[in-house]
C-alpha cells in the first residue's frame, strides 16, 4: 500500500509539475510561434514594397532616359559648333563634301512659339544616293530639326558622273 500511495503521490505531483512549470512553457512557446509568424508576414509585406521599389526605380530609369533624350533634341541653347561638327559628321558618313554653312537667327517672338529657331544653310556636294542618306541622317538624328528647303543642281563638267551640288536650308530648335 505504501507503495501505491507513493506512486499517486508522485502521479499527483507530476501533474503539478507540468501545470506549474511545463503549461507556461508550452504557453510561452505559442506565443512565439505566434510572433514568428507575424515576423514572417512583416518580412513577405517588406519584401512586395522592395520588389515594388525596384520596379519604381526601373520605371524612373526609363523615364530619365527619355528625358535624357529629349534634353538632346531639344538643348537650352543653340550651340552652332555642335551643329557644324553634326552637319559635317554626317557629310562626310554619307560621301558628300560640306562646302559651306551660315547661320541665320530667327525673329524670336516667344508670344506664339515656345522654341527657337536657328535656319541652317548648307551646301553640299556629292552624289544623289549619297544626299539621299544625308537626309535620313537628319530624320533619324536625335537633334529636333525639318528640312524647310531643299535646291540641287548638277557641278559643271560632272553630269556624266552624277555629281550635284545641294543647298538645303534646315530649321534646327532649341528652347
Amino acid at each position: 500500500m505504501n507503495k501505491i500511495v507513493i506512486s499517486c503521490s508522485s502521479l499527483v505531483i507530476g501533474l503539478i509539475l507540468v501545470f506549474i512549470i511545463i503549461d507556461p512553457l508550452w504557453s510561452s512557446v505559442g506565443i512565439l510561434r505566434e510572433r514568428i509568424s507575424s515576423r514572417k508576414q512583416e518580412i513577405t509585406k517588406v519584401e512586395v514594397l522592395l520588389s515594388k521599389k525596384q520596379e519604381l526605380e526601373k520605371k524612373y530609369q526609363e523615364v530619365q532616359q527619355d528625358a535624357d533624350r529629349i534634353f538632346l533634341s531639344l538643348p537650352k541653347e543653340e550651340d552652332t559648333s555642335y551643329l557644324i561638327s553634326q552637319f559635317s559628321n554626317m557629310a562626310s558618313r554619307n560621301g558628300l563634301l560640306m562646302e559651306s554653312v551660315t547661320f541665320e537667327r530667327s525673329a524670336e517672338d516667344k508670344e506664339t512659339s515656345t522654341f527657337s529657331t536657328l535656319t541652317v544653310d548648307l551646301k553640299l556636294s556629292g552624289t544623289y544616293s549619297a544626299f539621299k542618306g544625308y537626309l535620313k541622317d537628319i530624320e533619324e538624328g536625335l537633334r529636333l530639326m525639318e528640312v524647310a528647303s531643299i535646291e540641287f543642281t548638277p557641278q559643271r563638267g560632272t553630269l556624266d558622273l552624277g555629281l550635284f551640288e545641294f543647298r538645303i536650308k534646315t530649321n534646327v530648335y532649341y528652347q
